[in-house]
């Protein structure tokens, strides 16, 4: 892997990305910033901490011509009226998007460090989540006004779109249903945006780790972190947030209250986030464990699918607390083996 050749790819995608005709540009200005923790956690991990700098750099700088670039194309097209910001909120977005590039870039240092130390997947999918809380949590605050304003904004856009692509292909009682959907998120996003916001970086964390590892792994032989995605697992006190979590759901939906709604959803967003993914995790071990037939699993699949797929691997998330459905699994492929060889 050559420095010079990752660090002209590296930018010239994160520009070319910042200016594509995107109504969610602004919004998304950081997300190429996340191409570079996979080869910045790699050159940590090997102790290369100029080349790691060196990439930080480069996704600052990159993120900066792209942006510069994607707000003086809205300009010229007059996009910064509809979304309503002053001078001084655009030059704010410019240096938070900058700084929060540099930090996110800066988040294959905690993976790097931990698969060097050999920490289990576990920890360091914590350490990095920490860290992603943290940045994107001080980025939220800082430009929670404009966040809303250019949600807002967005809406507006995509209702008016669906309006007139709508009549095409979709009768007026679906249209209906999706710009009433959109009104309802537009009402409660205060409520939803932080716990998606973690959801995301949760389910990113995760795979810039198991990307991390895969590339240590098989490019260089070393080791990497103990254990793998299969083996995620929340810690079992988290059950009692849940529950907390659901008396405060009842609470809010008894009694009402602004503060009380955003800690509620937010909460119960990222929750299920977390057990959706040990769901997933569980779900990959059996295949692994058991491997079942084909058949078997294209009905595990479709049962899935019928009862949802989201809800239903976050209640066998949640319930893996109790159940430990991981060592059941052992339990029963050591039976299946056992039985197999005592058959031959």
């Amino acid at each position: 892997m050559y420095y010079i050749g990752v660090w002209l790819l590296l930018f010239a995608v994160t520009a070319l990305f910042n200016v594509l005709p995107n109504p969610l540009s602004v919004l998304t200005v950081t997300c190429p910033a996340f191409l570079y923790v996979v080869p910045v956690a790699v050159y940590a991990h090997f102790g290369e901490w100029r080349r790691s700098a060196g990439l930080i750099l480069g996704a600052v700088l990159a993120v900066l011509a792209g942006t510069s670039l994607m707000l003086l194309i809205m300009a010229v097209r007059g996009y910064t009226l509809q979304l309503q910001l002053t001078s001084a909120q655009f030059a704010g977005l410019i240096a938070m998007s900058t700084a929060n590039a540099a930090l996110m870039a800066a988040m294959g240092l905690p993976i790097g460090i931990g698969t060097a130390r050999r920490w289990s997947y576990d920890r360091v999918v914590i350490a990095t989540m920490a860290a992603f809380c943290a940045v994107v949590g001080v980025y939220l605050w800082q430009c929670w006004d404009a966040f809303n304003r250019i949600i807002d904004s967005m809406i507006a856009w995509f209702t008016e779109n669906r309006l007139n692509a709508g009549a095409v292909d979709m009768d007026q009682e679906s249209i209906d249903k999706q710009i009433a959907g959109l009104q309802w998120f537009g009402e409660n996003k205060f409520a939803l945006a932080v716990g998606i916001e973690f959801a995301v970086y949760l389910a990113l964390t995760c795979a810039l780790v198991s990307i991390t590892a895969i590339t240590l792994r098989r490019r260089f032989a070393d080791p990497g972190p103990k254990g793998g995605f299969r083996d995620l697992h929340p810690p079992d006190w988290l059950v009692w947030a849940g529950i907390v979590t659901a008396f405060m759901w009842f609470a809010e939906r008894e009694y009402g209250g602004v503060e009380l709604r955003f800690v509620t959803w937010n909460m119960a967003v990222g929750l299920s986030s977390i057990y959706f993914l040990n769901g997933c995790a569980i779900f990959l071990y059996g295949l692994q464990v058991l491997a079942p037939g084909l058949f078997l699993i294209a009905m595990f699949v479709f049962m899935m699918v019928m009862t949802g797929l989201y809800p239903l691997l976050s209640v066998i998330g949640l319930f893996d607390t109790w159940a430990n459905f991981r060592m059941r699994m052992d339990r029963l492929a050591e039976a299946i083996r056992n039985a197999q060889s005592g058959e031959s």
